[in-house]
């Protein structure tokens, strides 16, 4: 399995202010974060990652993640990945028409987060926390 690093978390997860919110609706998935930077006088920032045509996803707590595979802080792909096989397997022709991917993520004490999907998108970074 090759893993490909596509983005990394802007500050240490350690910093996350309110946690992790994930939220799936129809065909994408969102996880959302606001974090203080300890660079800029401890402002509080907020951001996401949007992943588009979702067939897929876990969530796996800290303390029963078998391997990081260099995800912590890092959003990765992983690319020929067991599970990716699989549902290449299920489906083919529809795994193909969406070319669907395997993206992976690990938030110091919020655990690892693995998407199956067509594609990502990192939201604009913004001033302030996360609004309800």
């Amino acid at each position: 399995m090759e893993i490909k690093k596509l983005w990394t978390f802007p500050v240490p997860s350690t910093c996350l202010q309110n946690g992790i919110r994930f939220i799936n609706k129809t065909a994408n998935a969102l996880i959302l974060f606001d974090y203080y930077d300890e660079n800029d006088k401890d402002k509080i920032y907020n951001g996401g990652i949007l992943f588009n045509i979702v067939v897929a996803y876990k969530n796996t707590d800290e303390k029963f993640t078998k391997s990081l595979g260099g995800t912590y802080d890092t959003l990765v792909e992983y690319k020929n990945s067991e599970w990716l096989e699989e549902l290449y397997k299920l489906n083919p022709e529809w795994a193909k028409i969406w070319d669907i991917r395997h993206f992976a993520i690990y938030f110091d004490s919020y655990g690892k987060y693995e998407i199956i999907a067509k594609d990502f998108k990192i939201l604009e970074i913004k001033e302030g926390p996360l609004k309800d």
